[in-house]
């Protein structure tokens, strides 16, 4: 009987395949084991505590260090600690054991914590280390880095990098390899709205949707401060209709109450009224009429108007114009003292046209037509009643 011996060699492929597949996975999101940061970091943490400060010993002890720790106290920190002594040493360690991965996890965290002096300082021995293809930046964007991050202004610097190109803020912060809706693009966000919000050009190039969404989470007082800025800063054709809608819908509508606009500026309150009146008028008149009154907008106390019929009366100090919308209807001036005690009760939905007509009223000024000329005619008026006289009649 013939005995037959099998040699087996056990070649465990499947298990290889999968932890390669693992250490490839870690070693390009940067993400390491919980269970090996959860076992080594207090270790290392309280080893590097009891080191003393000097640099010899440090450096020693950094020597020695495995890539693993290294990579832990890189992708760990705050690391939940305030022992100032203790994060001296660990920054020291790290600038003096610098490498790429070290300056890729740090920039990650810069997205979070922009304002982190620990997060800048490893930042800063990044730029001064890498080679140009650190993070895979544009070469004019790598110089200004460079720039940036040897100096203290770090944030600021920055958004007015930003800011000053002639791209969308979130296009640039694809090239300057920032991280929307981060702590850091927070951060820019806030510096670009306080120190471009009066630029017409930095405005129109933004996307509508995200400029609106990042002043709709401006802090209350940051957002009046900018709005302040921002008003008296564009002619009232040039304020753009979807900045000002929100402004409203965040103040309230001004020229019905101001306790919304606490501490913003007499200017820029009644810039915005003018906004809101200009609004009114140009729902209901004809385009030629709009463009008239709208030259005499910012010398308005109110403007009230209804849409049914529609008629707006305008209050410039002592007198009162009203115009009625429907073409063939000319424009009476009243005495606004008058105006107010009698016929501005009849300024409601549903009333007729005729009840704020009163030729006969003791307050009554005079009425002007629209036919021919009728612009010139009306500005020789208007003149004169801005300057109180009342009884000025022209030949």
């Amino acid at each position: 009987m013939n005995n037959f011996y099998y040699s087996f060699h056990f070649k465990p492929t499947q298990l290889t395949e999968v932890a390669q597949k693992l250490q490839k996975k870690y070693r390009e999101t940067g993400h390491l084991p919980e269970h090996v940061v959860r076992r080594d970091l207090p270790m290392l943490l309280k080893e590097i505590q009891s080191l003393s400060n000097h640099e010899e010993v440090l450096k020693e002890f950094a020597d020695h260090l495995k890539n693993i720790h290294l990579k832990i106290l890189s992708s760990e920190y705050p690391y939940n600690h305030d022992d100032e002594a203790l994060l001296d040493k660990i920054r020291f360690m790290l600038e003096y054991r610098y490498n790429s991965y070290i300056g890729k996890r740090f920039w990650n965290h810069f997205q979070q914590r922009p304002d982190d002096q620990f997060v800048q300082s490893i930042l800063s021995k990044a730029f001064e280390t890498e080679n140009s293809s650190f993070l895979g930046l544009l070469n004019r964007i790598r110089v200004q880095y460079n720039d940036i991050f040897n100096g203290s202004h770090i944030i600021e610097e920055i958004a007015l990098g930003i800011g000053n190109e002639n791209d969308k803020v979130n296009d640039s912060f694809k090239d300057w390899k920032i991280t929307t809706e981060s702590g850091l693009s927070n951060k820019i966000w806030h510096f670009l709205i306080q120190n471009f919000i009066n630029d017409s050009s930095f405005i129109e190039r933004q996307d509508k949707g995200t400029l609106l969404k990042v002043l709709n989470h401006y802090p209350t007082q940051d957002y009046k401060q900018a709005m302040d800025l921002y008003l008296n800063s564009f002619e009232l054709d040039d304020l753009h209709d979807f900045i000002m809608s929100l402004v409203l819908q965040r103040l309230g509508n001004p020229t019905e109450s101001t306790l919304k606009w606490y501490r913003m500026t007499e200017e820029s309150i009644n810039k915005a009224k003018q906004w809101v009146y200009q609004q009114q008028l140009k729902e209901f008149l004809d385009n030629e009429r709009f463009q008239y009154w709208k030259k005499y907008l910012h010398l308005t106390h109110d403007v009230k108007t209804i849409n049914e019929p529609p008629i707006s009366a305008m209050y410039f100090g002592d007198f009162v114009v009203v115009e009625f919308a429907n073409k063939g209807n000319a424009a009476y001036f009243y005495k606004t003292e008058g105006f107010e005690r009698t016929l501005s009760r009849n300024l409601k939905t549903g009333t007729k046209v005729e009840y704020l007509k009163n030729q006969y009223a003791d307050f009554y000024i005079n009425k002007l037509n629209h036919s021919g000329g009728w612009n010139y005619r009306f500005d020789t008026y208007m003149n004169q009643y801005l300057r109180g006289q009342y009884y000025y009649t022209h030949y």
